[in-house]
Formats: C-alpha cells, structure tokens, sequence
C-alpha cells in the first residue's frame, strides 16, 4: 500500500470511528428528531410559525442548593397560532433524547386516564389561566394532550444490571426542562397569551409493556409510545405526565402537531 493509499484508508477509518461515535455519544439521535420536526412543516402553511432548536440552555432554580444552574434539553419545539388579535396560542414540545442498548420496560396495572381528569396535567404558563383551553381550542384533536382513557404507565427501568436507571433519570431531566424553559417564557401583558408545553422523550432502545395476565403471570408487549404517570401531591390528586416514544414514530408525532396547527387554522 502506497503513502495515499495508506493516507486515504486511516481516514475513512477514522471517518466510521467518529460516526459510531456520534451515534453512541446520542448527537445523531438529536439531529434526527430535530429534523423529523422541521421536515413535517417544511413547505406547510405553518413553516414560519414554527422553529426547533437543538441543545437549548435553560437556568435550573430548583437546586436545593438555590445555585443557579445551567442546563440544556436536548431538543426544543415551539409552534405558535394568532388566535386573534389579542389572544396567541403556543405550543412547546420539550425533548429528552436518549440512546440506549438495553430495552426499556413500562410497568402497567389497570390504570387508564379518567375521563373526569382535566389537561392541566400538562404545563400552562400564566396566561394559559385565563381560558379554558379544552372548551375553546378543541385539543381533543392532539392526541399528545387527549389522553383520557389512555392506558398509563405508573413505573419505568432499563432492564441492564447497573445501578442506574436511564430512562427515569430521563424524565427526571425531561422534567427540568419543562420547568427552565416556561420559566424563561415571556408573557405579553397586552396578550392573552396560553403556552402548553409537553414533556417528551424519545429513545431508540427497545420499548416493552410489561404487566400481569388473570393467572399471574407476566405479559411482555413491544411498545412504541406509552404515558408514564407521576402522582406527586396525593391529596390533591395532582399528576406528571411525560410521553416516552421510540424514535421509530417521532416523525408521527411532528404530524400530530402539524394537524393541530391545520384545526386550529381551520377553526380560527
């Protein structure tokens, strides 16, 4: 092998290497859920009422040190509609990404969404109060937020022999963002202005439910999207929702919101 030849081959070695790399490291995972979202709206009617963005930086408060932190989510989805003159909708899709060799395992007991449960399950910011999003905006059309009558899961592991839970240190994190980004919101005073935003994280590890038949025993079903429920305040029956899908459907969900954004045009 001559000087070039030699030359030319590390390179594309080192060319594979940097690409696993990426792959391992969970960049490339970003970018390809970043760009299912701009590839949906790409050429809609909505394209400039939209924008997503990767490694967006927030300011954690909530440190029990009362440090403040920075931080960043991994990919952040903001599409908005002029209801209006005066009123504004937006709708902000937080995203965790993260990769994963070990398949994920979503424990489920009888549990569905009440059909008596309201949407605020999810995080409205200040101006969000001042209507009822539900009655004026028919978001039964978003199956992200419609989620009543859907079969939840109350608890998620890895099934790995490490110490370290994955994919809860995934909505943990998911969880964070949330608060970080609808604190840094602008509100306008001369608007009412309604901001949903969802928690989501998308992984590429396999997906399984895993619950009990009526002898039982245990039943395994591969998953591709499932609500994980977070009951923190008993006595106020008070709720945390985050979606966990497979990367497999992101660019379903990028037209879930796509479709609101279409009603809501219709509508309004």
């Amino acid at each position: 092998m001559n000087e070039d030849s030699e030359r030319a081959a590390n390179s594309a070695q080192m060319l594979d290497h940097l690409k696993d790399w990426i792959e391992v490291d969970g960049s490339a995972l970003e970018m390809r859920t970043a760009a299912a979202f701009r590839k949906a709206f790409l050429g809609s009617a909505f394209q400039n009422q939209f924008s997503v963005e990767i490694s967006r930086t927030y300011v954690n408060h909530s440190d029990l040190t009362h440090d403040t932190k920075l931080r960043e989510i991994d990919v952040l989805v903001h599409s908005f509609k002029s209801i209006n003159s005066k009123i504004w909708l937006g709708l902000w899709l937080v995203v965790e990404c993260k990769t994963s060799s070990y398949p994920w395992l979503f424990y489920q007991g009888d549990g569905r969404i009440s059909v008596n449960d309201n949407y605020d399950e999810f995080w409205f910011n200040k101006g969000a109060s001042n209507f009822k999003l539900e009655n004026v905006y028919g978001f039964q059309d978003f199956d992200l937020i419609n989620v009543r009558g859907f079969h939840y899961s109350y608890g998620v592991s890895s099934a790995n022999k490490g110490n370290r839970n994955v994919p809860r240190d995934a909505i943990r994190q998911v969880l964070s963002g949330v608060t970080g980004i609808s604190d840094a919101v602008n509100i306008d005073p001369a608007h009412v202005t309604g901001d949903i935003f969802i928690p989501i994280v998308v992984t590429n590890a396999p997906m399984f439910t895993a619950n009990l038949d009526s002898e039982g025993e245990i039943l395994l079903k591969e998953t591709k999207r499932q609500l994980v429920v977070n009951r923190f305040n008993s006595l106020k029956e008070e709720y945390e929702y985050v979606w966990v899908v497979h990367e497999s459907v992101t660019s379903d969900i990028a037209h879930a919101l796509l479709r609101t954004m279409q009603v809501l045009d219709y509508r309004f």
